[in-house]
């Protein structure tokens, strides 16, 4: 009977999820060059730029639309911020990658609700009315990121202090396209962003700063603290996957209650396939962020007792080097079809950033706490400015190394691919 039940529940999720993919509403936009108005819903901002989403009023069409407007000088918006708008309204295309690989730009936006762009918009604000309580925990939250990134950048050297904000809070203003790319080409992007790692190291900070409280009264901090680095972070898929999973293991805690890390990980699938279900098929953050977790939780285990005879010290050796050099070669065949770009220096550079990213991430964290004692926070700014600058050159010198440039595949041989894999790794699991 319960595996009956479970089945059942299964297989309603999977087709009320698919309803929820398909009955998409579509909505008719004049394209060509309008002056629209509407409501800002997110704030991007890039160094260059500004990406703004906005919901057009609807009588600017057949219903309320959302548009990402990109805006090159640099101005102060706000979510919840009345705009007009003015520029060439077009439908996203796909476009081609440095490394040659087709990105499906369209796909990726229609996960996000945009329908349509404008490039080189003209922006002129109009103030902001009522606004939705959704809107104004957004507006709070890009506030508090913005002001954190500003108090970096004024005691971090540049471009430290880019780095260090997209650890703590995932803002990417302060990034320059050089550096993004020898990240790039040593397989550590993905440090750049608030994911799983940054939200473990942060929790754990507030869990020694707090260890003298009750247990429940910590968990409970935690929690919070969780959830609003989270938001303030503007809710990227990495950072909401590892919030749900971060969460559910507290309140597992606080009830007494067993935790199961994969079922964990499959509530954050089920929690995106309702929510967003196209960006379970065309955002290449889920996919990395699902596949590398899904790594940790199934092959970690079994390849940490496979390969006991390599100790473990006091930072544990052995799990370094199983998810340093092991995670890149299961991440192979996504790395195949999405980017066709695998450095092989990755391992290494990733091992090298393991000490590194807390440092710099507490370092950047007293920065904000000390900015009001400026000879304080300037001390801690120099001292992660300094460990940086260092991290940066070492970065540099790897993204000299040589790379393999692989073939192309498509998407559905990479899922192929990982089917006959698991069921090749589990079978006497599967058939018993």
């Amino acid at each position: 009977k319960r595996a009956l039940l479970i089945g059942l529940a299964l297989a309603g999720t999977v087709m009320l999820g698919a309803m929820r993919f398909w009955i998409v509403p579509v909505h008719d936009i004049p394209l060509g060059n309008q002056a629209l108005t509407g409501v800002i819903k997110v704030v991007d901002e890039r160094l260059d730029k500004i990406l703004l989403t906005i919901k057009v009023d609807p009588s600017a069409s057949s219903g309320q639309v959302d548009i990402q407007a990109s805006v090159r000088e640099k101005q102060k918006f706000l979510p919840g911020d009345k705009v007009s708008v003015r520029g060439k309204v077009e439908l996203p295309e796909d476009f081609v990658t440095d490394t040659g690989r087709t990105f499906d730009y369209d796909q990726f936006l229609v996960s996000r609700g945009i329908e349509a762009v404008i490039s080189n918009a003209q922006v002129v604000d109009l103030g902001h009315e009522k606004i939705s309580l959704r809107l104004r925990v957004v507006r709070i939250a890009t506030i508090v990121r913005s002001f954190i990134a500003e108090k970096l950048s004024q005691f971090i050297l540049f471009p430290v202090d880019g780095i260090v904000a997209g650890m703590l809070v995932g803002f990417q203003g302060g990034i320059p396209k050089y550096l993004s790319d020898i990240f790039r080409d040593t397989g550590t992007l993905h440090t750049l962003v608030l994911s799983g790692y940054n939200i473990t190291v942060l929790a754990g900070f507030i869990g020694l700063l707090l260890r003298r409280l009750p247990y429940k009264i910590k968990t409970l901090v935690m929690l919070i603290g969780i959830v609003s680095l989270v938001l303030v972070s503007g809710a990227g898929v990495a950072a909401v996957r590892a919030g749900i999973m971060g969460s559910i293991a507290l309140v597992a805690g606080m009830s007494l209650h067993s935790y199961d890390v994969f079922r964990a990980l499959l509530l954050s699938f089920i929690f995106f396939f309702f929510t967003s279900p196209t960006t379970i098929f065309v955002d290449p953050g889920f996919h990395l962020s699902f596949l590398a977790t899904f790594y940790i939780i199934t092959f970690l285990p079994m390849l940490e007792e496979k390969l006991s005879w390599i100790p473990k010290g006091k930072i544990n050796l052995r799990e370094l080097l199983i998810l340093a050099c092991g995670l890149p070669i299961f991440m192979l065949p996504y790395f195949m079809y999405f980017s066709g770009l695998f450095p092989l220096v990755s391992p290494v550079a990733n091992i090298f950033l393991v000490p590194i990213i807390p440092v710099l991430m507490l370092g950047g964290l007293f920065v904000v706490v000390f900015s009001f004692i400026t000879p304080v926070a300037t001390f801690f700014g120099y001292i992660t400015g300094f460990i940086g600058m260092i991290s940066i050159k070492v970065l540099t010198f790897f993204s000299t190394l040589p790379q393999w440039q692989t073939p192309a595949i498509s998407g559905w041989s990479v899922t192929l691919f990982y089917i006959l894999f698991l069921g090749l790794i589990f079978r006497k699991k599967i058939t018993s």
